[in-house]
């Protein structure tokens, strides 16, 4: 397959790209300029050379988004020793520039020229290190995140049934087989009833959809897998992403509902999931048409912005998403008030419930990344989510 066609709309998405990413590295590039000059160098020399690293370390990014391969897959040595080292100099970068205002002031507080070029140098180390953290480990370590959510009206039958959630996989060039192989088989070993997915299996085209199934393969859980679609699994593709999950084993849940029980005759959750609703193709009043009266109910629905409309209808306990990723950007330890994603969204990661308390809604933080295969303050997960007997009648702790 050939690269997308550089048409208007992609020409003008790359030069704003672009110039955003050059402008956020021009503190970087700036203050390596000036120290080269303290080390000696001249300072024409020192501007050239910091004007051709600009250059030059961007060139990787402008080769992405004028390709744009998604659809197809990339060689790992591309991926691996150009693509990836770029990103985590990107992301060193860009945490230099938000760290550069309030260091040098206070540098300069403290003591002024020597206190500042000290300063700035250790900065270049730390950011250098959150860069290579936040591509090469943080993004592919995914603990296990363990949420309890009290469900009225549960059958003791189900009292401590748990669920392994995986979202926003996104398959694509940045998430290695070894590593989905790794993820899967994590997630099973949990001991969860069931496993279900929460959409976005890729990024886009189909270049990556035996992933997905590779994936899937890997899942194990007494009760199966279930799965639902996003917005990404419709990119560049009708039905690839679906075929892959089919594939590899889990049920494609489109506007469609299952009995899940323990046991043969056993008491029954009722998983519901709905389409991809960027087109337009999610109907909620279908994929719980057939709820038994009474039965408890969780629904996979990708985008955490439709929770309040579904929570109104007071017939879903539980909404499963995704989608948000957190942003994939946050503040450590306190993530789930400062991050990325709260920008878009009210709910970006997480367990929070309606208003009147009777249904709740987990957002998960993604296991992939979409953008930049950047990962920092916001942890992939394998969520493990455990329903219990609400001690009230609207399912909140009193």
């Amino acid at each position: 397959m050939t690269a997308p066609t550089m048409d208007a709309w992609r020409k003008r998405f790359t030069r704003r790209v672009v110039s955003a990413t050059l402008l956020s590295q021009l503190p970087l590039l700036t203050t390596s300029a000036i120290l080269a000059k303290l080390a000696g160098a001249s300072p024409s020399f020192a501007t050239i050379i910091a004007l051709v690293a600009l250059v030059t370390l961007n060139t990787p990014l402008y080769l992405r988004l004028a390709e744009w391969r998604d659809h197809e897959r990339r060689s790992l040595a591309r991926v691996w020793l150009l693509e990836l080292p770029y990103f985590a100099y990107f992301a060193g970068s860009v945490f230099f520039a938000l760290a550069f205002a309030p260091v040098a002031l206070l540098a300069a507080l403290v003591g002024g020229g020597a206190a500042t070029t000290y300063a700035m140098k250790a900065l270049l180390i730390v950011c250098a290190l959150v860069g290579l953290y936040s591509v090469f480990i943080r993004r592919l370590w995914a603990p296990v995140a363990s949420v309890v959510v009290e469900v009225r009206g549960l059958d003791p039958a189900l009292e401590g049934f748990t669920i392994a959630q995986l979202s926003d996989v996104h398959c694509g060039p940045y998430m290695p087989r070894w590593y989905l192989r790794r993820l899967a088989r994590r997630a099973s070993s949990i001991g969860a009833d069931l496993c279900v997915l929460t959409g976005d299996m890729i990024t886009e085209g189909e270049g990556y959809v035996d992933d997905v199934a590779e994936l899937v393969r890997h899942l194990k859980a007494p009760r199966g897998v279930l799965a639902i679609l996003g917005n990404h699994d419709y990119f560049g593709t009708v039905d690839g992403a679906r075929l892959a999950l089919e594939r590899g084993g889990a049920r494609v849940l489109r506007n469609q509902g299952a009995e899940i029980s323990r046991a043969e005759g056993g008491a029954a959750l009722y998983v519901a999931g709905i389409d991809d609703n960027w087109t337009g193709r999610d109907d909620v009043a279908a994929a719980l048409a057939e709820r038994p009266a009474g039965a408890s109910c969780v629904l996979l629905a990708h985008d955490p912005s439709l929770f309040d409309a579904i929570a109104s209808r007071g017939d879903v306990d539980l909404v499963l998403s995704g989608h948000t990723h957190a942003g994939q950007v946050g503040v450590p330890f306190v993530t789930h008030r400062f991050n990325l994603g709260r920008i878009k969204f009210s709910r970006s990661i997480g367990l929070s419930r309606s208003r009147d308390g009777r249904c709740a809604l987990f957002v998960h933080p993604g296991n992939g990344t979409s953008g930049p295969p950047v990962r920092f303050g916001v942890a992939p997960a394998i969520a493990k989510i455990t329903l219990v007997r609400a001690r009230s009648p609207q399912g909140t702790t009193p």
